[in-house]
């Protein structure tokens, strides 16, 4: 026996280093100035974005775009998102990273370099998530688990969608 599985929405959630639900604002660890912040949070008011009282469980996958660095960004690194619950494991211990996102370079020729930090949803698996925090922190760590020192204002877009 076949049953139709319904189609359902997929909700975008913008999170902007420079937009106005950072309930932090300042400045990034940013390239070539001195360390500020490693993380920014986010107001999520989740009940008025998903349908939380239906769904509780979410398929996520992300798209990231930092700002164009007038230089070369030489790490990868992890996007940690803490949402609420994940169904994430680096190893045996729960985790909150996403996914990963790496360096794209526009121009290496001497004298005029330029870089920026990307990821696509065809980079990552979709991951398993329960938005229950209405401040959600996100965290752009080196593989080796520390925060990025070189972090050029970014979007990341949350694509949610219930399961």
């Amino acid at each position: 026996m076949h049953t139709e599985v319904p189609d359902k929405d997929t909700y975008q959630i913008i999170l902007s280093s420079r937009g106005n639900n950072v309930t932090n604002l300042g400045a990034l660890n940013g390239v070539g100035v001195p360390a500020n912040i490693t993380s920014l949070k986010y107001y999520c008011n989740w009940p008025a974005m998903l349908p939380i009282s239906k769904y509780t469980k979410y398929s996520c996958s992300f798209v990231f775009k930092s700002e164009s660095y007038a230089g070369l960004l030489a790490s990868n690194g992890y996007v940690n998102v803490d949402i609420g619950r994940t169904q994430i494991f680096d190893g045996t211990t729960q985790s909150s990273n996403l996914g990963i996102i790496y360096p794209v370079y526009l121009n290496v020729t001497a004298g005029s370099q330029s870089s920026f930090n990307n990821s696509t949803n065809n980079d990552n698996n979709s991951v398993i998530v329960y938005p229950t925090q209405n401040i959600v922190t996100v965290t752009l760590n080196t593989l080796a688990g520390v925060a990025m020192t070189q972090m050029p204002n970014y979007v990341l877009i949350l694509n949610l969608t219930p399961c």
